[in-house]
């Protein structure tokens, strides 16, 4: 019997997103591809691996079992591909980036720039708040994370600044007209300002400011 890897890297995508279509995306193909490599991977091991109806309903418990296998094979086939890489001096595997929204960094920009210099490496990119980017840091879940921090522990990260973030200040002419492109807070106190909510951290920034 000879099976395919990449089948049970189609395994291993389904039960990552729970559906045939998300999982399909995320291996590169189509839907019916990998449904079709699916089944032969089931025909080839003689056993109903999927619960299917419509749409997809889990794994059957011959299935659960053979997931295992699948996900010791793929960290198996990583560590040989990160050796290989290793002989020919590239970095190679997947970089875990945890990232909150923000106005002055394009994170695409950034990884076009990584996947120029490595492209062996893949990437996973999470949006979150900074509380659970540090959380995952310290939990050995994320590689990178770009975030705030009030209070940096250097003991325990690597912390690299980025620039400073501008803030605009919207209005109604009919309302309010600043004699210059820029206001001080000073002036920007004595308008009517609706702002965020207090747990966004531009908004903390501002009352810092204030």
């Amino acid at each position: 019997m000879r099976i395919d890897i990449k089948q049970l890297f189609y395994l291993i995508a389904l039960d990552k997103t729970q559906h045939f279509g998300q999982a399909a995306e995320m291996c590169h193909v189509t839907q019916p591809t990998l449904s079709m490599r699916l089944r032969n991977l089931e025909k080839e091991l003689d056993v109903v691996l999927i619960k299917r109806s419509s749409r997809f309903e889990g794994f059957t418990e011959e299935g659960e079992k053979i997931l295992k296998w699948a996900k010791t094979m793929q960290s198996a086939y990583d560590g040989l591909q990160a050796e290989a890489a290793n002989f020919r001096q590239q970095l190679f595997g997947q970089l875990r980036i945890g990232i909150v929204p923000l106005t002055n960094l394009n994170p695409m920009l950034m990884l076009q720039k990584i996947s120029a210099l490595f492209p062996e490496i893949r990437f996973q990119v999470l949006s979150t708040n900074s509380e659970n980017i540090i959380d995952r840091l310290n939990s050995n879940s994320l590689d990178i994370g770009i975030c705030y921090l009030e209070k940096a522990n250097t003991q325990q990260h690597e912390i690299y600044a980025l620039k400073q973030t501008e803030l605009g200040l919207l209005f109604h002419r009919n309302h309010f007209m600043p004699s210059t492109r820029t206001i001080s807070w000073h002036e920007a106190v004595k308008q009517p300002l609706a702002l965020l909510n207090k747990e966004n951290h531009f908004r903390q920034s501002v009352d810092l400011a204030f």
